[in-house]
């Protein structure tokens, strides 16, 4: 091994020599572009695990060099280790990364790349460099960043050893090759940028969604093995390749062993979704067409992954350059230019009534004449215009909106799709045939009416109280203590299925006379949520118009709140937004689980009651999305808040804080909290427990004094939750102060995005 100032060699016990140096960072500040760094065996740290970190800096070390080689020098990559220990809320704030790579044509060798967070550091050639995991808490420790917009890395015999976050993704990332490598993961760690090949690579899956967005363009496994090690198979025993769909993604001679069951695309895959297999020990979605294509079948588009008993790797990645990461050009010649994807843009869309829409096919990485069709097909028609594109009409066939489905097909059999709505013309809206009423069947009221045009009826209905809009959607109106003495009225606006919605007619006032129980329930199904406010966020802070709050109504908005640490930033949403919606989860077991959904950061809700009533009491059922009892998206204080004897125009009384904890990784803090101002502080202990998962039960009761909390949920404990300690239930109780009012409500700061959220299925109340 020839040394100079293009070959650099980092060797501890040799620092000093010519071109030799003590540390990585030395090597890196005197290595030009193009140079190689050659590390002997041992431990590197790209920053030292002891410093505190006060500067908050989120990346170990960068490498800016363009055309920079890392090779490790000892007998296999076990023996060269490139590493740190921080994570999001341990040793740092934000998701941390060991090392940072700016430039294009990186090379690395026989290295392992590590972030020792949340996992122990064992280094068998040197136990005196053994160190233990900072945590044990599963945090976003991220391993190796694409800072700025890289291009051509190759990663050779190396191994990728963290938890949450291996790869941080950077879409401005363009092509990656893995050969031989090794990854340890749980979720959102695997696939940067727009396009990832690896190369008879092994995957060990302790989670259920290995890849976040995956890659932007495409991402291939050849020849890989995949190892089930799941920390919660009895959660949930199925691995999803991507959070995103649709995503184009290849698997090609794969096996599989562990405690992963079945390998899917997508937990609900998109219509436009096509992934390709080949030759594997297991099916991927079941090798449900139309989003699987199997490539046996399509031997010529085989070739565009693979030909003969070598993959086609410089048909994958070379791009407009030519790139040739595995010296494949003369052997691959007569196989370089054959495409592997088509992707239609837009993917989705709405056609209007006897309109048309533009769709033109992208084709990667070169042009072969397309085959179009449309499903159904006499719902649309199509019309090539010469460029590679259609127009697709809208022949208008269906008193309703239908759904078509629009392919194009390449002579290989690779196929790009779309889905898009067809809507169609309404004809006049209904009336009624005499003005709709009021009945009342003993604690419910029922809007009567009858439409004079057939059809099925999807008349929208709003019931107000005293004038102010209560509830929305159904025929029936349960009546509740908050009524007694009010006069309720209807608003129905007539619609079918096949017609306009018309005026709105109301129907007489009903005085509502008699006593009601101190009782309310919902499932939320009726909650006026199109009466939310829209939050713009413009700012770091959401901002909106002030309305004067309403008693005995929800009232739906969204909130920063008081006190919320500075240090946590507020990601804002680009474009308005209404903080709730009504619908299902995002998990596969819960499709048909409805309910009150939170959508935006800073999601609330308040029901203002200025009665004091002396016993009050609440029962919510929450489903988070998070299946492993961490509730929220990431531990940076990150809460919700549930209030009892609230006074809701000065956000002042008592309730529950649960938040999401550094500590564990599976589990969330409860707490009692007093709140003054929309401030809280605590009143009681914090318990840990991994009881916020699935369908969580959680009682409130003032009575004489005394906060008394009840959580648990739908599920057994976790056999983790269980080594950990954590509680299966809670139960607090705390001494309280002069309660101001009864109204109620809660406040939501964690994220909006899918699989993260919180689902509201039902809340009830009762005082005396």
């Amino acid at each position: 091994m020839r040394l100079d100032d293009r070959h650099l060699c980092v060797d501890v016990k040799r620092a000093g020599e010519p071109y030799t140096y003590g540390s990585l960072q030395e090597a890196a500040k005197a290595a030009k572009d193009g140079a190689t760094i050659y590390l002997a065996p041992d431990v590197y740290w790209t920053d030292d695990p002891e410093d505190p970190n006060e500067e908050n800096r989120l990346i170990g070390f960068l490498l800016t060099q363009n055309g920079l080689r890392l090779v490790g020098l000892g007998e296999k990559p076990e023996d060269t280790v490139v590493c740190g220990n921080r994570g999001q809320m341990h040793g740092a704030l934000g998701n941390w990364n060991t090392l940072g790579i700016a430039g294009s044509d990186f090379y690395a060798e026989n290295i392992t790349f590590a972030n020792y967070c949340s996992v122990d550091l064992v280094y068998p050639r040197d136990p005196s460099k053994n160190r233990p995991k900072r945590t044990g808490s599963i945090t976003q420790a991220q391993v190796i960043i694409p800072v700025g917009e890289p291009d051509r890395w190759v990663f050779q015999n190396c191994r990728f050893v963290s938890l949450l976050n291996v790869f941080s993704y950077n879409r401005k990332m363009k092509r990656v090759y893995y050969k031989d490598c090794f990854f340890q993961s749980t979720d959102d760690s695997i696939g940067t940028g727009e396009v990832n090949v690896f190369d008879r690579c092994r995957f060990d899956w302790y989670a259920n969604h290995p890849s976040g967005s995956a890659c932007e363009t495409l991402l291939v496994y050849a020849g890989c093995h995949f190892e089930g090690k799941l920390l919660y198979p009895e959660m949930d025993d199925k691995v999803y390749l991507s959070k995103s769909s649709p995503r184009s993604i290849a698997v090609l001679d794969c096996s599989l062993s562990g405690n992963v069951s079945e390998v899917w695309w997508h937990v609900r895959p998109h219509p436009a979704q096509r992934g390709y297999t080949y030759h594997n020990t297991f099916p991927v979605q079941g090798g449900e067409l139309p989003y699987t294509i199997a490539l046996e079948d399509h031997p010529e588009l085989l070739k565009a992954f693979k030909v003969g008993n070598r993959y086609n790797i410089w048909n994958l990645l070379r791009g407009h350059d030519d790139w040739d990461p595995a010296g494949q050009r003369e052997e691959m010649a007569a196989y370089g230019r054959i495409p592997w994807r088509v992707k239609l843009m837009p993917e989705e869309g709405e056609v209007a009534p006897s309109g048309s829409l533009r769709i033109d096919a992208i084709q990667y990485l070169s042009r072969e004449p397309l085959t179009w069709r449309v499903d159904p097909p006499d719902a649309a028609s199509i019309e090539e215009d010469g460029e590679g594109g259609i127009l697709l009409k809208n022949r208008q066939r269906e008193p309703y909106p239908c759904s078509v489905q629009v392919t194009a097909t390449t002579p290989q059999g690779l196929e790009g799709a779309g889905q898009y709505v067809l809507d169609f013309s309404r004809r006049p809206a209904p009336g009624f045939k005499e003005r709709p009423a009021l009945r009342r069947d003993g604690s419910k009221l029922r809007a009567e009416y009858c439409l004079d045009q057939g059809g099925e009826d999807v008349s929208h209905i709003l019931w107000y109280r005293d004038g102010v809009w209560v509830a929305s959607g159904g025929k029936t109106y349960a009546l509740t203590y908050l009524d007694t003495g009010a006069k309720l009225w209807a608003e129905v606006r007539p619609q079918t299925a096949d017609r306009l919605m018309g005026e709105g007619v109301t129907t007489e006032p009903f005085l509502v006379e008699g006593e009601f129980p101190l009782r309310y329930e919902t499932d939320f199904s009726d909650l006026p949520v199109g009466d939310a406010l829209a939050v713009t966020d413009e700012s770091d802070v959401p901002r909106y118009p002030e309305e004067p709050l309403r008693e005995g109504v929800w009232q739906i908005g969204a909130e920063r709140p008081a006190g919320y640490p500075d240090e946590f930033l507020w990601y804002p949403k680009a474009n308005p937004s209404k903080p709730w919606t009504y619908g299902p989860c995002s998990s596969e077991e819960d499709l048909e689980t409805l309910g009150l959904l939170t959508t935006h950061r800073g999601c609330r809700l308040l029901f203002p009651q200025k009665e004091r009533y002396s016993y009050q009491a609440q029962t919510w059922v929450i489903r988070p999305e998070k299946t492993a009892g961490q509730g929220f998206n990431s531990p940076t204080g990150q809460f919700l808040d549930l209030w009892i004897g609230l006074d809701a125009h000065r956000k002042t009384g008592y309730g529950l804080h649960i938040e999401r904890t550094p500590k564990y990784s599976d589990g969330v803090d409860f707490q009692l909290y007093a709140y003054e101002n929309g401030e809280g502080h605590p009143i009681s202990e914090a318990v840990s427990a991994g009881c916020f998962r699935g369908e969580c039960r959680i009682r409130l009761i003032l009575r004489e004094g005394i906060l008394y909390a009840d959580c648990d949920c739908s599920l057994p404990p976790l056999a983790p939750q269980q080594a950990a300690g954590l509680a299966s239930e809670v139960h607090l109780r705390a001494p309280v102060g002069p309660i101001a009012a009864s109204g109620w409500g809660c406040r939501y700061t964690g994220g909006p995005h899918e699989g993260g959220r919180l689902l509201f299925r039902s809340f009830s109340f009762e005082g005396a």
